[in-house]
Order: structure tokens, then sequence, then C-alpha cells
């Protein structure tokens, strides 16, 4: 499985979003949620999502959860690849 080093982070934990994009059809029209949203969370870190309603916090949250699957991008947790792993993994 590919792994990403993080630079200066050796000993901590990490979650870093790359170019996360997420659409969804409504209808004959495609609905983007996020396009190329990037982000990094070190451990200890305290973050607030905050957003109106429709813009796209639910969504992140499942992309990184694995609940929903991205369009386009990747989500590392401590070097390894959470998007490239199956159901079982």
């Amino acid at each position: 499985m590919e792994e990403k080093a993080r630079p200066g982070m050796s000993n901590g934990e990490y979650l870093l979003l790359e170019n996360l994009s997420k659409s969804y059809l409504e209808g004959d029209k495609t609905r983007i949620v996020l396009q190329d949203a990037c982000a990094e969370f070190c451990q200890g870190d305290f973050t607030a999502i905050l957003g109106k309603s429709g813009s796209g916090k639910s969504t992140l949250l499942n992309l990184i959860s694995g609940i929903d699957l991205v369009d386009r991008g990747r989500v590392w947790l401590n070097g390894q690849n959470l998007t490239g792993m199956d159901d079982q993994q």
C-alpha cells in the first residue's frame, strides 16, 4: 500500500486531506459540494468545521471517515492512504 511521509511529523499522528472533491447528481444537474479541499490536522489539535447549511461540512466528515467515497483527492492518516483502502482494510 502507498504511504506518504509528512515532513516534520515523524513521531506524531496526523490527518492530511489532499485536493478532496465530491459532487452529487440532483436530477439532471451535478452539485459540487467540495472542490480541491486541502487541510492538515495534527495530534492534539482541536478543529471546528463551520459553514452554512449545505456547504459540505457533513460531506467532508463522511469522506474522512470513509462513509462516502471521494470523486478526486486523497485522505491520509499517519502516512496511510485511506482512500486507497477497501472495506475490509
